[in-house]
């Protein structure tokens, strides 16, 4: 088997990458959502619904995790 020489850092490297990515997406997601809400004809309540569940995964599947190693 051949092994990629700095395979660490290539890993390292591209975890960094995305975080950068994520952050900036996130960044302009916030800085374009008053504009999508008019485009898309969103209210308030609309868009809290639609971003819940992707805030709502971490804590369930952390208690889940605490739970279940008790």
């Amino acid at each position: 088997m051949k092994t990629i020489i700095g395979l660490r850092w290539w890993i390292i490297g591209l975890v960094c990458l995305g975080t950068i990515v994520n952050y900036l997406s996130r960044n302009a997601l916030g800085v374009m959502a008053p504009e999508l809400m008019k485009l898309m004809h969103m209210s308030t309540q609309q868009t809290r619904t639609w971003s819940a569940p992707s805030r709502s995964v971490t804590p369930s599947c952390s208690r889940s995790a605490v739970s279940s190693s008790t």
